[in-house]
């Protein structure tokens, strides 16, 4: 792997670094950059394991930064895959159950920055035109905005306004109830194991009927990588998702494929008016049967606590990087198992943590080293014996 990153054009050691120090963030919960850096200069172990002598200096966080940035996204799906057969070789990615789920990702851009896409014009200039226009020579701030709060039919749609910082990206709703320049990323996990096994960031305007398809042919593509016996029409996977991705087209498109769907139905008033379309029919029925089975609602309540989990991570670094970066700035944070499953309790906690069997979480960070560090060489982890 370290090869790998070195033909990308960063230094050996810088490279090593980010993806070293990332997984090292993961694992003990630490939601920063900077935080990063001072743990590793706090912790003779850590040093240790960076290969630091005791005078040299932790890795600055801005250099993380620099060295992630220079990574194409390419570099960042090997390195994904890469992790992804270290896990399989410890039967932590089976496939057979998959849950998906997506949410919401700020963009490196402000509302301030957009412009309209037929003149260019920006927004604060059409206010002022707009203020000129009704007897308003000099208008301050305040007037410019007690007239946007007043105006009629006030619109932000993504076909007239676009950034001019970052035109992918897409205002929109977070989940907090704020208007931002957005994107959306979609995770796919193994329900058996809490493995990420497919990260796709979508345009942030679409549905997650959409984009479904895309995360699940990235979740294909990866299992079909590292495992010996992929998800196939005779022997299909589970598919858990949300009531967002529930639509009669989706059902029909996974009926008979290498996904059997167990999608979460919402509740509607009144009988269903299928048109002649039976297939749609089959499907539905199909699935209200798998979902309301033992076997439907357990896989419910590990949807809800495995792959809402995955994105805890992703989403609390404030990781943002305009275009093709922000997709490839995600699979840091992704490429290690929920932190959760590893420990039972928050990283500030010193006591009770399970130990893990052959040092799985160590492996994963040493895998190309010559001498692998023992997991509970690290502090924080309780000794075997």
């Amino acid at each position: 792997m370290q090869a790998l990153l070195f033909r990308q054009g960063a230094s050996l050691d810088s490279a090593w670094s980010v993806f070293s120090d990332a997984s090292r963030g993961v694992f003990r919960g630490i939601d920063s950059e900077r935080g990063i850096e001072w743990r590793c200069a706090d912790s003779l172990s850590l040093r240790d394991f960076l290969q630091l002598s005791p005078k040299e200096s932790a890795p600055d966080h801005s250099s993380l930064s620099r060295t992630r940035s220079r990574l194409s996204l390419a570099t960042h799906q090997e390195v994904f895959t890469w992790v992804l057969k270290v896990l399989s070789k410890d039967g932590l990615v089976l496939g057979g159950r998959i849950g998906v789920d997506a949410s919401t990702m700020e963009a490196n851009a402000a509302l301030k920055t957009i412009v309209r896409r037929d003149t260019g014009e920006s927004y604060r200039k059409m206010l002022l035109r707009m203020a000129k226009e009704s007897g308003i020579d000099s208008p301050t701030d305040e007037d410019l905005a007690r007239m946007d709060r007043k105006r009629v039919g006030k619109t932000l749609s993504n076909k007239d306004w676009q950034s001019q910082v970052d035109p992918e990206a897409k205002i929109t709703k977070m989940k907090d109830g704020r208007t931002h320049l957005a994107y959306k990323p979609e995770h796919a996990v193994d329900l058996y194991t809490g493995a990420v096994v497919a990260v796709e960031v979508h345009e942030a305007d679409k549905g997650d009927t959409s984009t479904l398809q895309k995360t699940l042919e990235a979740a294909q593509e990866s299992l079909r990588r590292v495992t010996p016996t992929p998800p196939c029409p005779d022997d299909p996977a589970e598919l858990v998702a949300d009531k967002g991705y529930f639509s009669r087209d989706v059902l029909k498109d996974l009926d008979g494929g290498p996904r059997r769907s167990r999608i979460a139905e919402p509740k509607r008033q009144g009988l269903h008016n299928w048109r002649g379309d039976h297939e749609a029919r089959r499907a539905v029925y199909n699935n209200r049967i798998r979902i309301s089975s033992m076997a439907g609602k357990a896989m419910g309540k590990q949807r809800t606590e495995l792959v809402e989990r995955s994105f805890e991570h992703t989403l609390d670094r404030w990781r943002h990087a305009p275009g093709l970066a922000q997709r490839a700035g995600e699979h840091p944070e992704a490429l290690c198992p929920p932190r959760g499953r590893f420990q039972s309790r928050p990283a500030h906690a010193t006591q009770d943590r399970p130990w893990h069997p052959e040092g799985l979480g160590q492996r994963l960070l040493c895998a190309d080293m010559d001498q692998p560090v023992p997991l509970h060489g690290l502090p924080g982890h309780r000794n075997p014996d």
